[in-house]
């Protein structure tokens, strides 16, 4: 398995839920202290260029980012932190050009790129590594998908498609746009998506992990208090809330002191449907690539404190069905991290070697 990396991705953050600025290192280096699990090699990393994100961003959002004048998706200003995203994009731009050329799928270890929008970073995503792949090799006529199966929703990914006029050219899935009603059912009123035009940014209030900066809202009736850790801005000014559980709640144990009408209850057999009708529904949507991303994101575990969906067995599942049919069509693959929040930070590395292992044995003549 060949992986982009470069150390200079990685730039540590104290007091963040997300451990994806410095997850590229410690998933090396479990790997590297681990050889029995798989063979892989560390190749070059060019960091993007300026220009290159012009061509997803718009240039005032680029340039205040870069020059430590706007947040990133972790909330912080940082020269620092906006240096190692150039080579976090640079990883997953290096691989995608390799896979392309030569035809051998490949693995970038990076995160923070679904919910980056065309002027706006958010959910620990600044710059969308995801698009500028996709639009920079269309600039050479490669047309290249999007699959993305972290547990939230790809809306910075989606938004930059419509904002581009792409959405009909790069074909893109998301996890965490289907209706959880392919997955369970609710045990109360079925809720509908909630558009919420009163929502506001709060630096005061502090969740469980002693962080503030979280949105919440009201419900339309104004009785109702919801956090939302992750959320959107829609096209109408509106915001849409994108967890249904309650802040760090997750479909089986939903935090019910913060969201009292989102109790859900997730039905393995519907998952394994779900699964069932991945296959067909890659090859629908992506048989005419060139080449696919696949966000395999470990928050979409059950046990994620910000997810998730898939059991230990249906996460390794999802893989192999993915890598797999992939495979099959003949279309190489670069696969990268995303999300996942588990505590301690070997609980996500484990799943991300799953990933890693299902890789390998679908690919294991390339890798």
């Amino acid at each position: 398995m060949k992986i982009f990396f470069d150390s200079r991705m990685c730039f540590p953050l104290e007091n963040s839920i997300s451990p994806s600025s410095s997850k590229p290192n410690l998933l090396i280096d479990f790997w590297e202290n681990n050889p029995q699990l798989f063979h892989f090699e560390i190749c070059q990393v060019s960091p993007t260029s300026v220009e290159d994100l012009y061509l997803v961003h718009s240039k005032e959002y680029v340039d205040e980012i870069l020059s430590g004048k706007r947040e990133t998706g972790f909330g912080v200003k940082s020269l620092e932190l906006a240096e190692s995203l150039m080579w976090t994009c640079g990883s997953i731009v290096s691989a995608a050009e390799f896979s392309l050329l030569t035809g051998e799928s490949s693995m970038s270890p990076t995160s923070g790129f679904h919910h980056a929008g065309f002027a706006s970073a958010g959910g620990f995503c600044t710059f969308n590594g995801l698009v500028l792949v996709a639009k920079k090799l269309l600039q050479s006529n490669a047309q290249v998908g999007i699959i993305d199966l972290d547990e939230h929703d790809g809306d910075g990914t989606r938004f930059i498609l419509e904002h581009l006029e792409l959405e009909s050219i790069i074909p893109h899935l998301s996890l965490g746009a289907f209706d959880l009603d392919f997955f369970g059912s609710y045990t109360e009123n079925e809720p509908d998506w909630i558009d919420f035009e009163n929502a506001e940014y709060d630096t005061n209030r502090l969740n469980k992990y002693g962080q503030g900066k979280l949105f919440w809202c009201s419900d339309e009736k104004e009785d109702t208090q919801h956090w939302m850790h992750y959320c959107s801005k829609q096209t109408d000014g509106t915001w849409r809330c994108t967890d249904f559980y309650g802040h760090g709640g997750t479909p089986m144990n939903p935090n019910e002191d913060d969201m009292e009408v989102r109790t859900f209850t997730l039905t393995t057999s519907s998952v394994d449907d779900w699964l069932d009708a991945l296959p067909q529904l890659i090859e629908d949507r992506f048989n005419q690539c060139d080449l696919v991303l696949y966000q395999a994101g470990a928050d979409s575990h059950i046990d994620d404190p910000l997810g998730g969906r898939f059991t230990t067995g249906q996460f390794r599942r999802r893989d192999q069905i993915v890598f797999q049919k992939l495979s099959e069509l003949g279309i190489p693959v670069v696969w990268n991290l995303a999300g996942g929040y588990q505590e301690p930070i070997e609980k996500v590395l484990k799943l991300h070697t799953i990933t890693a292992e299902e890789f390998h044995a679908t690919f294991s003549e390339d890798a």
